[in-house]
């Protein structure tokens, strides 16, 4: 039992005319539908030519609003996961660059060597680091790459649905024929 009686019958007040308004506002949203379906349908069964162009101008823009939602979140979801593999790429790079440039320094040193009596520690102190950095840039380029080719460049649930679509329309049109 409630310490404050006028509060229940307030709370009860309250919820009464939530009911009201919501029934009112049912009330509304089924005389305009009423209306609505009359402007479409003047003859039991038969839609009139103005209905008819209404409801196909409505169903066009419910239909390209849906597949332009589709194709909005699905291109996030591909640009969160290039965000992702497009550094690891430009790192794979960046690491080769610098495998060839080290790797080519060491070929020089080796033949500059082969001609000359020079001390060969600097030649493989440039192969060591050269080969490092083939190592880093192969294994983050294969993984940045990895990431794109998982994920895929084309918004895939797009195409599948417009593909049905596109379907769904050739066999409606078969069947009209």
């Amino acid at each position: 039992m409630s310490i404050n009686p006028n509060r229940d019958r307030m709370d009860d007040i309250d919820d009464a005319r939530l009911e009201i308004e919501r029934a009112a506002e049912r009330a509304v949203h089924d005389a305009r539908e009423r209306e609505r379906l009359a402007d479409v349908y003047p003859i039991e069964g038969h839609p009139s030519f103005k209905g008819a162009v209404d409801d196909l101008k409505s169903e066009a823009r419910d239909f390209l609003s849906v597949r332009m939602a589709m194709f909005r979140t699905e291109m996030k979801q591909k640009a969160n996961a290039f965000r992702v593999g497009l550094p690891m790429v430009g790192i794979g790079v960046v690491g080769l660059l610098c495998a060839f440039v080290l790797l080519n320094l060491a070929i020089v040193a080796a033949i500059a060597n082969a001609f000359g009596n020079y001390i060969l520690a600097w030649c493989w102190g440039a192969l060591i680091v050269g080969g490092c950095y083939a190592i880093l840039g192969a294994v983050a380029g294969f993984m940045g790459y990895k990431e794109i080719a998982r994920v895929g460049i084309l918004p895939e649930r797009t195409m599948r649905v417009l593909k049905q679509d596109q379907n769904w329309i050739e066999r409606e049109a078969r069947s009209q024929a």
